[in-house]
């Protein structure tokens, strides 16, 4: 085949050539590998420990960020490359000392990040378990004194404490999914005690977990179920108490929302677009895959600071 550039003058060539290669920070049209042959070796291993840090809460070891910096750029920093390294921070087996494995510190992390948004960081798993203590050294001074007429609620504060620390093993082995997570949070005495009374609980639930506070009308239904237990109707369903309004909350679409707002909040210090809230709304609502949507924002130029 003739070479197209054959017949054109000497000079429109080299013109062509020249600002064909001028500028890489062009927009990169959808079927070309973008190029990030400018990107430093410090901005890569910047990527590779913020990325140890968001996912599984430590910096990376010494013989880990040369692993996995020199994978990325073998890979050219390609998408695949980055969701590769995310994805083995957050699945990965192998026994590594200190943590078990990487699955296990990302689960375990996770839990620690939901603790500290809900707790304020005041609530540690000792906390959990000095509570659970009181409650069942309370129930059995009352054994003695033949008085067990507060036992049944007591037992039942204590599944909710102990719910709360499962909830690492739980979600690590698949038997639960974010939104319990979630709804443990705000159902148990501790949460109760730094958000004292009803007042406070409601506008805590909503603001934790859908990121605003309950409307006038919201407000005064819950009000009335959680602090009186009368019936009545709450975001459209019925509810006659606490257990009720939980229930409500935590399997509320709007429970999505929230979820992926935090997510992007902890990842890339802002709110999701309106359009990046709907595409993860439609996969994460379906699917409850949280880890696909981390890999998302993590593989993302935005989040790794790659420039091309």
């Amino acid at each position: 085949m003739r070479n197209p550039f054959f017949k054109l003058p000497f000079y429109i060539i080299t013109t062509i050539l020249a600002l064909s290669a001028c500028d890489k920070e062009k927009v990169v049209p959808d079927n070309q590998i973008p190029y990030y042959g400018e990107v430093s070796t410090v901005v890569i291993e910047n990527y590779v420990n913020r990325t140890f840090i968001d996912l599984i809460g430590r910096e990376p070891l010494d013989t880990e960020m040369v692993s996995f910096t020199m994978f990325l750029q073998e890979n050219q920093l390609s998408a695949a490359s980055r969701d590769s390294m995310a994805n083995t921070l957050q699945n990965d087996l192998t026994p590594r000392e200190g943590e078990v494995s990487y699955n296990f510190a990302y689960h375990h992390w996770f839990y620690e990040k939901a603790k500290g948004r809900f707790f304020r960081e005041k609530a540690a798993d000792s906390d959990f378990l000095d509570q659970i203590s009181q409650l069942e050294s309370t129930i059995y001074k009352d054994s003695l004194s033949g008085d067990t007429s507060n036992a049944p609620f007591m037992r039942k504060e204590i599944e909710k404490l102990q719910f709360v620390l499962d909830c690492d093993d739980l979600y690590r082995n698949g038997e639960i999914i974010v939104p319990d997570i979630m709804g443990a949070m705000i159902n148990n005495s501790i949460y109760d005690f730094l958000n004292m009374n009803t007042f406070n609980f409601i506008n805590a639930s909503f603001d934790h977990l859908f990121y605003r506070y309950p409307t006038t009308q919201e407000f005064n239904a819950a009000f009335n179920i959680i602090e009186y237990n009368e019936a009545g109707i709450f975001m459209g369903q019925n509810a006659e108490n606490k257990d009720d309004y939980i229930a409500i909350l935590k399997n509320s679409r709007e429970l999505y929302n929230g979820i992926i707002t935090w997510t992007y909040k902890t990842l890339l210090v802002r709110e999701p677009t309106t359009g990046e809230m709907a595409a993860a709304m439609q996969d994460l609502y379906l699917t409850n895959d949280l880890k696909k949507l981390e890999r998302q924002i993590i593989t993302s130029d935005e989040y790794a600071q790659f420039k091309y």
